[in-house]
């Protein structure tokens, strides 16, 4: 696969709900960056406009610090932009739905932002313009598949961190999405929403009395992102009630133990 994604880590992993997740924005000395920083900075957004015209220098977050404190995992971030941010690192949202059905929603390959995120399905995501991650997922849940999500349906069960093409290493709060929907609710609804994203909609299928999963519709795991393929790792483990099934996929053999950081 082209541009493949390299370094893909499991900074934390666990069980969370929305309530035992904190954010907090700190406060950073204000300073004027020099100009080797902001040519920087300029050279490398002129480098990801180039391979991706849309892309913009909207509102994010970047983190710069976390710890697990008793029951909670705590992510500590400071305010950005995507043009900051795709030299920095930024903060986001891996969020995957599970269909009512057993059915886990992928989107598919979209050259344009392969560029940025690597080639493949990836799982969907966004990017939090501040502190209120969770609302902001129920929001993208909302105006990019056009279902409503209770905040009691989703569960988060990691921090990842990639070193993406044309970015530094960032981070993705891994978070397994419940929605009342079936597969072809789904569909219809994702057809229907306001913002739908580029790219297909696909699915992997759960299979809960043999403890698998089913890549067959896809042409198999290597059709995934290698990213998201990490991502859906843990939640394919936590759905299942198994334990390191990357470890069986053959990309990440030998790989999982040593980046992964486990809890």
């Amino acid at each position: 696969m082209k541009n493949e994604i390299k370094n893909v880590l499991v900074l934390e992993k666990g069980i969370w709900t929305p309530d035992q997740i904190r954010v907090r924005q700190v406060k950073i000395n204000q300073f004027q960056r020099d100009d080797e920083e902001a040519r920087a900075i300029d050279d490398n957004w002129q480098k990801i406009l180039a391979k991706n015209p849309q892309a913009f220098s909207g509102p994010t977050i970047r983190l710069v610090g976390r710890h697990c404190l008793r029951d909670r995992l705590v992510l500590e971030v400071v305010p950005s932009d995507y043009k900051e941010s795709c030299f920095l690192g930024w903060l986001g949202v891996a969020m995957v739905p599970i269909t009512r059905d057993g059915y886990l929603a992928l989107q598919g390959h979209v050259s344009s932002i392969s560029a940025t995120v690597g080639e493949g399905m990836r799982v969907p995501g966004c990017t939090p313009k501040d502190t209120k991650v969770i609302p902001y997922l129920i929001k993208e849940m909302r105006e990019e598949f056009g279902v409503r999500v209770a905040k009691d349906n989703l569960t988060i069960l990691g921090l990842t961190e990639v070193k993406s093409p044309l970015s530094m290493p960032n981070s993705a709060l891994v978070t397994k999405v419940k929605i009342t929907q079936s597969r072809q609710e789904l569909i219809k609804c994702w057809e229907k929403a306001r913002e739908r994203w580029e790219g297909e909609l696909h699915f992997v299928k759960l299979d809960y009395e043999r403890k698998k999963v089913s890549f067959q519709e896809l042409g198999g795991s290597g059709m995934i992102n290698p990213h998201s393929l990490l991502i859906l790792g843990l939640v394919i483990e936590n759905e299942l009630n198994i334990s390191n099934c990357i470890s069986y996929w053959p990309r990440f053999t030998g790989t999982w133990q040593k980046t992964a950081a486990g809890r």
